[in-house]
């Protein structure tokens, strides 16, 4: 029993199967007299050990194979036969049988074995037949054909679904103390290390029972060549199940019922054991068995062309615009650009991909947002307190995070645990722990680098928005700033992305950050000139920017030049602008203040950095401005905009001390010095000696040399610029889409997306104008805010806030409380999003 290994087309090919058409018949099986002949009949059917598909386009062959000659027939003949009830029962039957049959130290090995198989193929049975009720019927229908048994049709309505629904709701939280209860229920599952006990049969619907024996094999199932199929099938039986929100996503969570069953219900004790279970199995990355890849390409293939026969934007819409690289790309071609993961890639992270995804779908999907018309979520609560004893060793968690960045799954894990609301234990420890282990901030820092420098060559908006949004949470850490900025870059060299120019052994960590937001920020800025360009993103690298800017130290030269080439390239533009102000009336009236908003930034950043860091600590940042003195001082652009004038007034003290510095160095003379310092106490300009007359090593010297003789005392002091992210009352828009699209995408399983709603732009008429208006105002507020792209409506967002102590000075940059525009965008309008910046 179990030892026959059996394929796929075995069992669904051309030569019919009677067990199969025995369990799809009207005939039912619980009404069978004789139990001896019903057990014959489920051992004889699960004993096949069958090695389900684990990617995308095996997944869609298995589907469309199975369906027509066998689940068909089955969503026919199940309002007779309660077979499926009958399934569901075999496996809760199985979940009993668990303690005594696998868990015991000196159970047998053999029942073992042969108890893991019939395991394993009910649960992959069972989710094939939920699946196919679940896309082509509705919800109801799909609780009817799982609740249904013939056997009980005398005591209960079984056609009454409501019924069900209620039962659920009146057993979670029918009293005050429900609440209370169920933490304590929590608690006492917590502590139990067996297996949770059997539940009777009268004590809730077979819906719960399986819902509830599904959570109890994730947690209790061991991770070994035996039972990893059965636990595998667990998994992705609850992720078909939560899959019911991308069918109704016009719903909320607390209207589908294993959302209830999951957050609320008798499945809500176990939120943290089962969050802290998948984050130790994404963690510790287990391989999965040799068989059960076996069918995997051994080299990258292309992906089944699943969406060939529909239209050219559905796959588009679907997977959220990844995979494509513009919005005029065709489905067909969109989907010949992907590759299914190998055989290796699929060994090494099926389980921890898959639990990750499970997690995330969990955490993210029910109830985000706390608001009324939304469940609570336990899970996402498991996951922000990020307790160390649940969730193991935190170097071992950011290790495997830094390992998959810049993976949307890992973005997003990161996202929750550096979240505001979350653990502060981790994050110390991670403030810390960066602040000694430069590998580890590096192999987190990176990556998120890497994605915001190739938003062009990849334009993913969404993976973008989240890098920025992780990468602005970590310059929330003044220690990790300072770390940054003496951390050397890994094997002393630029990596191999940043092509313009190599930073070479003196670069850090930090001038690499300086360098790519910068760039970034120039980029986003170029393109709005054109009519592109987005708020969200030069918002929040300027918010980056300025966090990092107190702790600045060892700037390489060329931060410095693309940090101050900035207010260079945005004086040369508002000119411009100025100049043909009335020859081009269709110029959006919008540049001019975000060019603007960003001149302020920049400028906070540069006094930030150059009044509570020793000048010495940047002597190439004073040598950049000695020789940009002429565009940081612009008159056209200073002229009229006293906020400017007053922020650009430390930069002219500075560069007059240091010029006069240079002048008396030089061979002009005494006489020339002379002339030299009253031009800098008249507060004008101040000219350098020619070129040939010191060389840059000179220059480098006398400013090393006069940096003791500046007093700080002349620089104005301005509130430290201090930006938070603060993620607004109602991110479900942006999350809820956005978790399932990877799921979709990543999880090796084959979602119908004909029959998806989730995803599909909504009102995207009525958005389309609210989201150019909001993103067009982002850039004046200099506010860190939610991507154009995000889909439906993108509420997520982040709000670069000043300190209490910034609000009370007269620099609008650090005083206002910056408000995040909100994008309504729909789906279908990532492609013509003016997000992705262009690399030049």
């Amino acid at each position: 029993m179990g030892s026959n290994v059996s394929t796929l087309s075995e069992l669904t090919g051309p030569v019919r199967n009677p067990l199969l058409e025995r369990f799809c018949s009207a005939e039912p099986l619980a009404a069978v007299a004789d139990l001896d002949e019903t057990e014959a009949f489920w051992t004889n059917l699960l004993s096949h050990q069958l090695c389900p598909p684990v990617t995308s386009r095996a997944s869609r062959d298995f589907d469309e194979s199975l369906a027509l000659p066998y689940l068909a027939h089955l969503a026919v003949n199940n309002r007779t036969s309660g077979n499926l009830n009958a399934l569901l029962r075999r496996i809760i039957k199985l979940t009993d049988e668990l303690d005594d049959a696998v868990l015991q130290p000196l159970a047998d090995r053999q029942r073992r074995s042969r108890h893991l198989s019939q395991l394993g193929a009910a649960l992959f049975m069972a989710r094939c037949c939920i699946k196919y009720l679940l896309e082509s019927e509705n919800e109801r229908s799909l609780l009817e054909h799982m609740e249904f048994c013939p056997v009980e049709d005398d005591n209960q309505d079984n056609d009454d679904n409501a019924s069900v629904i209620e039962k659920k709701s009146s057993s979670s939280d029918s009293s005050p103390d429900a609440s209370q209860n169920s933490s304590d229920n929590e608690d006492n599952a917590e502590s139990s290390s067996a297996a949770p006990s059997s539940v009777a049969a009268d004590s809730g619907t077979t819906i719960e029972d399986y819902v509830e024996s599904l959570v109890k094999l994730v947690i209790l199932l061991p991770v070994d060549e035996e039972a990893f199929p059965a636990l595998l099938e667990a998994i992705n039986s609850l992720l078909v199940l939560l899959s019911l929100r991308m069918y109704h996503g016009c719903k909320s969570s607390a209207q589908l019922a294993f959302y209830q069953i999951l957050c609320a219900g008798r499945c809500a004790p176990y939120a943290r054991r089962l969050t802290a279970t998948l984050v130790q199995r994404f963690v510790a990355a287990p391989p999965a068995p040799d068989r059960l890849v076996a069918s995997a390409p051994q080299a990258p293939s292309q992906v089944y062309n699943a969406a060939a026969s529909l239209a050219t934007g559905l796959w588009y819409m679907v997977t959220l615009g990844y995979g494509s690289g513009s919005g005029g790309t065709s489905a067909a071609s969109t989907v010949s650009k992907t590759d299914e993961p190998t055989r290796a890639e699929l060994k090494r992270n099926l389980l921890s991909r898959q639990s990750l995804l499970l997690c995330l779908a969990l955490a993210l999907s029910p109830g985000y947002s706390s608001n009324e018309n939304e469940l609570d979520t336990p899970y996402r609560d498991a996951l922000l307190e990020c307790d160390a004893k649940l969730l193991g060793n935190y170097a071992g968690l950011l290790g495997a995070i830094a390992t998959d960045l810049p993976q949307d799954e890992a973005l997003l894990l990161l996202y929750l645990l550096l979240h505001p609301a979350g653990s502060h234990a981790l994050r110390n420890h991670l403030s810390s722990a960066g602040a000694n282990n430069p590998q580890l901030l590096a192999s987190l820092t990176l990556p998120l680098l890497q994605c915001i420098h190739s938003a062009n060559t990849e334009p993913q908006s969404h993976r973008l928005y989240m890098a920025m949004i992780n990468l602005l949470m970590l310059t929330e850490q003044p220690d990790l700033c300072r770390a940054m900025h003496t951390a050397p870059l890994p094997g002393g060299a630029s990596p191999t992305w940043l092509t313009e120019r190599q930073l070479g052994p003196q670069g850090t960590l930090g001038s690499l950050l300086v360098v790519v937001l910068a760039r970034c920020v120039q980029l986003n800025l170029h393109k709005l000139g054109r009519g592109g360009g987005g708020g969200y993103l030069p918002s929040n690298c300027m918010a980056a920017l300025a966090n990092q800017s107190t702790q600045a130290r060892s700037l390489h030269p060329y931060a410095c030049q693309k940090l101050l080439g900035l207010l260079t390239f945005i004086a040369t533009r508002i000119e411009k602008l100025e100049q043909q102000k009335s020859a081009t009336p269709q110029q959006s009236p919008d540049e001019l203040a975000a060019l603007e908003a960003a001149s302020r930034s920049i400028l906070e950043v540069v006094n930030g950095t150059l009044s509570r860091v020793s000048l010495a600590a940047n002597p190439h940042l004073v040598y950049t401005m000695l020789h940009q003195r002429a565009a940081l001082f612009n008159k056209r652009l200073l002229q009229n905009r006293t906020e400017l004038a007053e922020l650009a007034a430390n930069l002219l003290t500075v560069s007059q001390h240091f010029a006069a510095a240079v002048a008396r160095d030089s061979a002009a003379g005494s006489a020339a010095a002379q002339q030299q310092q009253q031009a800098a106490d008249g507060g004008e300009l101040a000219a350098l000696p020619p070129p040939s007359q010191l060389s840059e090593a000179r220059i480098m010297q006398v400013i090393s040399s006069s940096c003791a003789s500046f007093k700080r005392e002349r620089l104005r002091q301005f509130p430290e610029p201090r930006f938070k992210y603060v993620e607004e009352a109602k991110p479900d828009d942006f999350f809820v889409p956005y978790i399932w699209a990877l799921v979709y995408k990543h999880s090796g399983l084959y979602f119908n997306p004909a029959r998806i709603t989730l995803l599909k732009p909504a009102a995207s008429s009525a958005s389309a104008s609210a989201s150019a208006s909001a993103s067009a105002s982002a850039p004046a507020s200099a506010s860190a805010s939610a991507p154009a792209s995000a889909p439906a409506s993108a509420s997520a967002s982040a709000s670069a806030s000043a300190s209490a102590s910034a609000s009370q000075s007269g620099t609008a940059a650090t005083t206002a409380v910056a408000k995040a525009a909100k994008a309504a965008t729909s789906a279908s309008a990532v492609a013509s999003a003016s997000m992705e910046t262009t690399v030049v």
